[in-house]
């Protein structure tokens, strides 16, 4: 299993835990509890149905690829889907993405990624010195992880702000069709840059506005 599980007391230190004590520690509502699956297979299925009481078609969704950032409301937890950029994707100015699902419950929270994907070791690293992070509870780790996946998409828009610069003074010095591919590669990348803002606005709208609750 390729997952990282903290588990963290209403008093006492941030601690390492392993599967076999998710049930005990799941059982304790005075425990917030962080499971980070980096890169999941079907054999963590069994463990995400059966401890976490995950629906079947959910743990689907989760080993697939995602087309649009989402959230769902089930009973007992909420399943968010969002969509973050890979490493150096902002350096190469591409819109390359990864899924990061979420999964929320009453004391714990699932965050299910790619490697590529650094969102979760940020918040992790910070929650190491300042465990009243974690001690605020799922909904609050997932908001850092959001926080970090939004801020990545900031220098590629400068990024792109630059190559358009770029393209806007080779139009007044050349001509020719390589001008025209790059304006329609700028576009798309804009057009799908777009897409994501959207959905993911959507999403952290209906959560803000009380949509959602975990029951």
């Amino acid at each position: 299993m390729t997952a990282q599980i903290l588990a963290l007391r209403a008093e006492g230190p941030l601690v390492s835990a392993k599967p076999d004590e998710l049930p005990t520690l799941l059982a304790d509502p005075s425990v917030v509890v962080w499971v980070d699956f980096v890169d999941p297979k079907e054999s963590e299925r069994r463990l995400l149905e059966e401890v976490f009481g995950l629906h079947t078609l959910v743990v689907d969704d989760m080993l697939s690829d995602a087309p649009t950032p989402k959230v769902e409301r089930f009973e007992g937890y909420l399943y968010l889907v969002f969509h973050g950029l890979v490493q150096g994707a902002e350096k190469k100015g591409e819109v390359t993405t990864c899924d990061l699902d979420m999964f929320l419950g009453k004391n714990w929270i699932i965050t299910s990624h790619g490697a590529d994907l650094q969102a979760t070791k940020l918040v992790y690293d910070e929650v190491r010195t300042k465990l009243e992070l974690m001690r605020r509870g799922p909904a609050h780790l997932a908001y850092l992880v959001i926080e970090h996946v939004s801020e990545r998409y900031l220098p590629l828009m400068e990024r792109l702000d630059h190559d358009i610069d770029t393209i806007e003074s080779e139009i007044m010095t050349a001509t020719g069709p390589h001008i025209l591919e790059k304006i329609m590669a700028i576009k798309h990348k804009l057009q799908r840059l777009r897409r994501i803002g959207l959905h993911q606005r959507e999403v952290l709208h209906r959560i803000g506005r009380g949509d959602f609750d975990i029951v």
